[in-house]
């Protein structure tokens, strides 16, 4: 007797069953119906969207568990095509792994394509044999290794991982998708899309959903409703935008006088061009002109006290007040009269170089305007100075 081939035989079982249930008088229930296509519509982004990914991976299942005479490998590739005419037009790349058995077919990233990407899940064949998704996570893995950004990998499958007839269980592709994940500079979210119901094709898919909190798990059924296929897609591929929001105008640095010091924090507005500034903006000698209780000049200063003459001989017009300051040191009648002092000595080497007197006049204020901590020697010696006053 002439035998069919195993696959035939299989297939011819099913009307000679049916058959044999009705003269019996049991109903014969038929296979269902495949998915069809989803009347999906391409995502276009608003305003304040963006695409929210830099690559995609398409993980398509075509193993023997995936077989047409239950209809389930139809219906995936349906809804795989209907997922892709839903994908956005963007600046993002894609590849596709359809896996089965010991054969992979492989479409390597290249910007996204949709007629590319759907002839990849539409046109693809049923490889049948084994369904190793670790392999097939390693495909994916070999294809992203060193890439950089935010990664989606989406998987249509039943999620039943077998080899040669044998239940391989949810670890090995588990562990495969976290060495996946270390591969990529960057975060990684995996789509789990179900066909069926498999118990143990489930605890896979939602154990590679649940690998990062972007993850999500569907069944194909799900999926059927046009608007719960966008919404997945939505979770895929957009994220919300801020609104370009244009950086404040740099503060406008205001200084009239031009000796450095921002209007709003001169002490002393109006100085010459030329004038030797502290950070409060006023007109000073130096910070070291006298020494501790003295108020005699040193001639390391002249060079300093010259300068001041030189910027008053520039400015004829000019007149200057001379404020002399002490430290705390001493009481306050002593530091009265040493600042006077000190305004006196510059004020008569100033006459002395050629500086008219009447555009001089002198003040003293002791103790009472430190510009720096009297508690340190270094914050004394700044005390211990002389600065001018523009007079108007």
């Amino acid at each position: 007797m002439h035998r069919l081939p195993f696959r035939s035989l299989r297939r011819s079982f099913t009307p000679l069953a049916c058959a044999f249930a009705l003269t019996g008088g049991v109903a014969c229930v038929s296979p269902p119906p495949p998915i069809e296509m989803v009347d999906a519509e391409e995502i276009t982004l608003q305003e304040n969207e963006a695409i929210r990914i830099d690559q995609a991976v398409i993980l398509f299942d075509a193993s023997g568990s995936m077989e047409q005479r239950s209809y389930r490998f139809e219906s995936t590739q349906n809804m795989a095509s209907s997922f892709v005419t839903g994908m956005p037009e963007g600046e993002y790349e894609t590849a596709v792994v359809t896996f089965g058995g010991d054969e992979s077919e492989i479409v390597e990233f290249e910007p996204f394509d949709r007629d590319t990407v759907d002839s990849a899940v539409i046109d693809g064949e049923l490889l049948g044999g084994s369904s190793d998704i670790a392999a097939a996570l390693g495909e994916a893995e070999a294809l992203l290794s060193d890439r950089e950004g935010a990664t989606a990998i989406v998987v249509f499958s039943d999620g039943v991982a077998q080899r040669y007839g044998r239940n391989l269980g949810p670890a090995g592709s588990i562990a495969a998708a976290r060495q996946l994940m270390g591969r990529v500079d960057g975060q990684v979210c995996f789509y789990a899309i179900q066909s069926g119901s498999n118990p143990e094709g489930t605890a896979l898919m939602e154990g590679l959903a649940g690998l990062t909190p972007c993850g999500e798990h569907r069944y194909l059924t799900d999926l059927a409703d046009a608007e719960a296929l966008r919404q997945l897609q939505q979770v895929v591929f957009v994220e919300q935008s801020l609104p370009a929001v244009s950086a404040p105008p740099p503060p406008v640095f205001v200084d009239d006088d031009n000796d450095g010091v921002e209007d709003g924090s001169d002490d002393c507005p109006g100085t010459p061009a030329m004038a030797n500034v502290n950070e409060r903006g006023c007109w000073v000698l130096d910070h070291y002109t006298f020494d501790t209780k003295q108020y005699e000049i040193r001639p390391s200063q002249y060079p300093a006290l010259d300068k001041v003459a030189e910027v008053l001989k520039m400015n004829p017009e000019l007149r200057v007040r001379i404020d002399g300051h002490t430290d705390a040191m001493g009481t306050a009648e002593f530091n009265q009269t040493l600042s006077e002092q000190r305004a006196d000595a510059v004020r008569d080497y100033l006459e002395d170089v050629g500086i008219a007197a009447d555009r001089l006049e002198t003040r003293g204020f002791g103790k009472s305007d430190p510009v720096a901590d009297n508690e340190t020697e270094e914050g004394k010696a700044i005390n211990r100075r002389c600065q001018l006053t523009v007079l108007r």
